[in-house]
């Protein structure tokens, strides 16, 4: 039986060298500009759940290959496109692999440089791991259990922001939880739709990238998707800040469900919320 310790430790030893080839394929695709192969996974008619490009595909490959070497071959897999290599992890691990190859695909065919590469890790309770590597930024961030925060190489931008908290879709939220309004004025907090433009990067940073670099407050999400959703989450928990979980029923109490993700307008998520801020 594969321990989280384990788990953790693997992860950690071979994603540096496996985001670092991913990351430079990924690259590699985008200079296409125009010639980037893409197509929709689904009809929604949403880009932002819809859009697939060739990089999603190959750099997906890519790091599931490197992991079904290693012992992490056994545990449940969760990736957002459909490979072949999903289906050769066996499942018979309590804890799994979550797995976003291009997390901002539509940013990244726009030929953006702020989108990312978001692997973790995750038992019934909880998030073990979540790393997010963005190649064109330069920076790679892993969180986990056993060490923290680890950080490699520098954001080209650093913010400080101490009232805006991103909730696409707050109104449908305060239908459910009266609390959030009262909650925010208390606590003097601006809602958003979208994280703002950061000139150092020349447009948006994508909700992660602008949490984890300052330049949100917090992350007010109902149903976060499985492959990226829950770094907000990590990052928080690590590094001082504050996490407030709802649950799946609509009761602005209880945890967010780990353990039993449903499909929901076309992704895979976990249903319940929540509320991260920066310390």
């Amino acid at each position: 039986m594969l321990s989280p310790e384990r788990v953790i430790q693997i992860l950690n030893d071979v994603l540096p060298e496996t985001l670092e080839e991913a990351g430079k394929e990924g690259i590699r695709i985008q200079e296409k500009g125009t010639d980037i192969k893409s197509s929709s996974k689904t009809a929604t008619g949403n880009e932002a759940i819809d859009l697939v490009t060739e990089a999603d595909l190959a750099l997906q490959s890519i790091i599931l290959s490197k992991l079904l070497r290693t012992e992490l071959r056994r545990c449940i897999v969760m990736a957002e496109e459909d490979t072949k290599e999903v289906t050769q992890f066996t499942g018979e691990e309590d804890i799994c692999i979550t797995l976003d190859p291009v997390n901002g695909t539509k940013r990244f065919r726009d030929g953006s440089m702020a989108w990312e590469i978001v692997v973790g890790a995750r038992d019934a309770r909880q998030a073990l791991f979540t790393c997010s590597h963005s190649p064109r930024l330069g920076y790679t961030i892993r969180i986990d259990e056993d060490n923290g925060i680890q950080e490699d190489g520098q954001l080209p931008f650093s913010g400080n922001e101490q009232k805006k908290v991103m909730a696409r879709r707050f109104d449908e939220l305060l239908e459910e939880h009266q609390v959030l309004k009262y909650f925010f004025a208390e606590q003097d907090l601006e809602i958003v739709k979208e994280d703002a433009p950061i000139p150092e990067i020349n447009g948006r940073a994508g909700r992660n990238i602008a949490f984890v670099g300052g330049n949100l407050k917090g992350i007010l999400i109902r149903n976060a998707n499985v492959y990226d959703g829950i770094l907000p989450v990590h990052f928080a928990k690590h590094s001082g800040g504050r996490v407030i979980t709802f649950g799946r029923e609509g009761s602005f109490v209880g945890e967010t469900d780990l353990a039993n993700p449903v499909l929901h307008k076309g992704a895979l998520v976990y249903p319940g919320g929540y509320l991260a801020l920066n310390a």
